[in-house]
């Protein structure tokens, strides 16, 4: 089976026929190192003469550099997929124009990397030109493109060089739309069995066709639709076909989805019905991907992907395959190096020159080619070597590295071979500081996650261990190729003991006092009581009577925890409580406060302030006011504070409401504060309810008292009020259905509209718009507005007349002049339009069709040119339903 143009690149650079079987190039190396760990190879060569090693070959792990090749010629005009060829000593590159129907050749002379000569082949393209691929048979050198939207009929072309692919003037064929193609993007072409076939993908369709093109490519190829495989296939932008261990896949980009998805063919590409897998999107690596080259190298299966869309955010990713095609691919997006990206389209073969990769991308969006390089790495201590037996040597960063075998270069026995190493850093280990902790306690030591071999001084080999005695802990960690120790010590604490002394209550001391006393643990000791704020101090004062519990934490952390008990001498000391009685109305002094002794022993006399004491405990006559209360006897003296609380004063706040419009429906109502509920009221009329209604304008006053015969008296008045009524400015009018009608009002400090069915853009305000689907008659009213008619109407009435039509054409010139993109219309009620460019890309869309569209895209005036609308409208039919209809169609961006 025979893969053209994409992989057979790569490998006609990477691998040379071994002609002498008997020689053989390849090495040992191990799998996986650590940095600066010095590696030595085993050469397991035979009859081999000389030897080129490189220790840091490039490969895709490698970041990517991008440069941009510019415009050869200024030749390229939305360039989208290319083909290399190599035909003698000269390499080419054909790059496929979009919208151009030249071929452009670029000749490169000997080497990828020379600066290319480009060649316009004229009128070989199809219209909206993709995929190519250049193939030999025995009647020469071919093209074959594929291209074109279902529009502009999608097709096939052969281009036909004859001898020399050097030829400025081939000819072509169409051969026309084969297996139901619908815009072919990709192409794939390959050999099975003395045959030619080929795969590409159809973009606008979503299926993949599959082309048998006979024993060489002189007739047309017949071709069969594989279908959408159970829909997983959208917008198929880019394929590639891979063969491990027998069996053939083929990978599809989908740019609809951001999706990979495999194909599993078996072991013939010829299979009917492959097996479908869908990927995703590894690693959200994915944005619009556009199309993926494979690399297997060193026993690794890697890609490429592009990904890009118009005015979009272009990027380079890459797959890894791990355990080959068939697995779950990782992903990485390796972002825009060197911002040189610009709707990139596809990407070429990955080619290898000496111990780099490179690729060739086209950028559709600025006209340009970009070359992708991964370049070999500086991160080995020795770069290469020539002798049988290398040296050793050591990379200074982790990462995936290839080192690279070549044996007798330039000969006709030259051979490669190459070994993937992965470099890691030295494994960090660390079981903390010194520990010292409570005796009793277990300590755990934990040497933490992802080594692969753990080895203490106890003999475990596990990641933790439990220790209970003190001791100096080590323990040294494996993480697969590099090891690395750590040690602590774990002491374990003496026990605390603690020795409160108290300070029981007596006369002389109101609060009992605590001093704790501390032995054993580690000082310094902090010390917490009842469970309050822990504190340093080892004193507590004014502690009440009862039991206390106090706990202490020495600085290791260690904590214990005793009781002590608080008494109280009653023979030693007085307690009393003092209550007092308000006076009960402002200004007077009838207020009272009483003494009663709970503890002590008798006889007791009393004191108010600074009056001589008394047996009786009971003080009378007391204005408001705070007073400090004494009591004795033969031990001891105690105070009190007592406050007397003023009542406020009884006053009465009236809400007046007055007479609107000679009705008499004023009204009055009375807020109490002060005083003592409940409260009696008198109005002027004699009656005593709350609220006073049915009032004309006039004076008025009210008389309120509390149950202690406290009391105020309230004077107010009553006025007229006249205010003119709510009105609505607009006459009774007609407009046609569909048309909005602006509906104002005045003289109302709010406003109610209704009927709330009458398409009102809003129900409160002043202002509102009315859109209605029948006759009405539209209210307007106020809630709270205090005028003497309240409410107002209007009424409009509907034509019918109905219209729409949409233009053929625009100039967003902004000329005054025909600026804008939107239908002529009347009685129009619904509307949404979506405008697109000829790429299907979403332009602008609308729900306004007052607004249409101004031709700009992303703020920028779009290109001139033909574009796409999709229109949804409806209208009120005779019986109030709304009757929707559809319409698509093209107009013209003029200036």
């Amino acid at each position: 089976m025979l893969r053209f143009n994409r992989l057979f690149i790569y490998l006609c650079v990477l691998f040379i026929p071994n002609i002498a079987t008997a020689q053989t190039a390849g090495f040992l190396a191990p799998d996986t190192v650590c940095v600066n760990e010095p590696i030595n190879l085993q050469n397991t060569s035979t009859g081999v003469t000389n030897y080129l090693w490189n220790f840091c070959s490039g490969t895709v792990y490698s970041a990517p550099q991008l440069v941009n090749l510019g415009n050869p010629g200024g030749n390229f005009k939305d360039p989208v997929f290319s083909a290399i060829a190599k035909e003698g000593n000269n390499y080419y590159v054909f790059v496929v124009n979009n919208t151009d129907p030249d071929l452009i050749r670029l000749d490169f002379g000997n080497s990828l990397l020379n600066t290319p000569v480009a060649t316009r082949l004229l009128n070989l393209v199809p219209p909206s030109g993709e995929g190519i691929q250049i193939v030999q048979d025995a009647t020469g050198w071919h093209a074959i493109i594929v291209g074109g939207t279902v529009a502009q009929g999608s097709r096939i072309v052969r281009v036909d060089f004859g001898a020399s692919l050097a030829n400025n003037a081939p000819s072509v064929t169409n051969w026309g739309n084969r297996g139901n193609m619908a815009y072919p993007t990709d192409l794939y072409i390959f050999q099975e069995g003395g045959r030619y076939y080929g795969f590409t993908n159809n973009f606008e369709n979503s299926t993949i066709t599959r082309l048998d093109f006979g024993t060489d490519f002189s007739n047309p190829p017949t071709g069969f639709n594989m279908g959408n495989f159970s829909g997983l296939m959208n917008r198929p932008s880019g394929i590639f076909a891979v063969q491990e261990n027998a069996n053939w896949y083929l990978l599809v980009t989908n740019e609809g989805s951001n999706k990979l998805v495999r194909l599993n063919f078996g072991t013939s590409l010829l299979n009917n019905t492959p097996v479908a897998v869908d990927l995703g999107n590894p690693g959200n690596a994915f944005n619009h991907p556009r199309d993926i080259s494979v690399v297997k190298e060193c026993g690794q299966t890697m890609a490429v992907v592009v990904n890009g869309v118009l005015n979009g955010t272009p990027s380079i990713s890459r797959l890894n395959f791990a355990g080959g095609v068939a697995g779950t691919p990782s992903g990485t997006d390796l972002g825009n190096p060197g911002s040189t990206l610009a709707f990139p389209a596809s990407i070429s073969s990955v080619f290898r020159v000496d111990n780099e990769l490179y690729a060739f991308i086209p950028n559709v969006q600025n006209g340009t080619m970009s070359r992708v390089a991964f370049r070999s790495c500086s991160d080995a201590s020795i770069p290469n070597a020539t002798t049988a037996t290398p040296p050793a040597f050591h990379y200074t960063r982790p990462g995936h590295y290839t080192v690279n075998l070549i044996t007798d270069e330039g000969t006709p026995f030259q051979q490669n071979f190459c070994k993937n190493i992965v470099v890691v850093d030295p494994p960090a280990v660390s079981l903390g500081t010194d520990i010292i902790v409570c005796n009793g306690a277990t300590v755990n030591l934990n040497a933490g996650g992802g080594f692969s071999r753990y080895s203490w001084s106890t003999g475990a080999n596990t990641q933790q261990i439990s220790v209970t005695t003190s001791g100096l802990y080590d323990v040294t960690v494996d993480n697969g190729g590099c090891t690395a120790t750590d040690q602590i010590q774990v002491t374990f604490n003496n026990i605390l003991v603690i020795n409160p002394v108290t300070t029981d209550i007596d006369c002389t001391h109101p609060t009992g006092t605590a001093t704790i006393g501390v032995a054993g643990g580690t000082a310094p000791y902090r010390y917490t009581l009842d469970n309050g704020t822990e504190t340093t101090g080892n004193v507590f004062s004014g502690l009440a009577q009862g039991n206390h519990t106090i706990s202490v934490r020495d600085a290791v952390g260690c904590i214990t925890t005793e009781t002590f008990v608080i008494n109280v001498d009653n023979t030693k000391i007085i307690r009393f409580t003092a209550s007092g009685q308000n006076p009960t109305c402002f200004g007077l002094q009838d207020g009272t406060i009483s003494a009663l002794v709970t503890q002590g022993i008798p006889p007791f006399q009393f004191a108010l302030g600074t009056q001589p004491f008394q047996t009786q405990p009971d003080f009378t006559g007391l204005a408001g006011g705070t007073y400090k209360i004494y009591a004795r006897n033969g031990v001891c003296l105690d105070s009190q504070m007592v406050t007397l609380v003023t009542p406020a004063q009884v006053a009465g706040t009236v809400a007046a409401l007055d007479e609107m419009c000679d009705n008499g429906n004023g009204s009055a109502r009375i807020t109490i504060t002060g005083g003592t509920a409940p409260y009696d009221i008198l109005w002027s009329d004699g009656t005593s309810n709350t609220t006073l209604t049915g009032l004309s304008a006039g004076d008025y006053s009210v008389t309120v008292s509390d149950v202690n015969g406290c009391g105020s008296t309230t004077d107010f008045s009553i006025a007229n009020n006249r205010t003119d009524r709510v009105r609505i400015i607009n006459n009774d009018t007609t407009i046609n259905i569909g048309d909005e009608i602006i509906l104002r009002a005045e003289n109302a400090p709010d406003y109610v509209w209704e009927p709330i069915d009458g398409g009102l853009s809003s129900l409160t305000g002043a202002i509102t718009t009315a859109r209605p689907v029948r006759d009405t008659r539209y209210i307007v009213r106020t809630l709270t507005g205090t005028n003497c008619v309240t409410s107002d109407t209007v009424n409009v009435t509907l034509t019918y007349n109905r219209s729409f039509q949409m233009p053929t054409a625009f100039s967003p010139n902004r000329d005054g002049v025909n600026d804008l993109f939107r239908p002529k219309s009347q009685g129009l009620v619904v509307f949404h339009m979506l405008i697109y460019n000829r790429w299907g890309q979403l332009l602008h869309q609308t729900a306004d069709h007052r607004k249409g569209w101004d031709g700009k895209f992303n703020n920028v005036i779009a290109d001139i040119g033909t574009y796409i609308y999709v229109v949804e409208y409806g209208f009120w039919d005779d019986t109030g339903k709304i009757v929707i209809e559809k319409k698509q169609g093209s107009f013209t961006l003029i200036r």
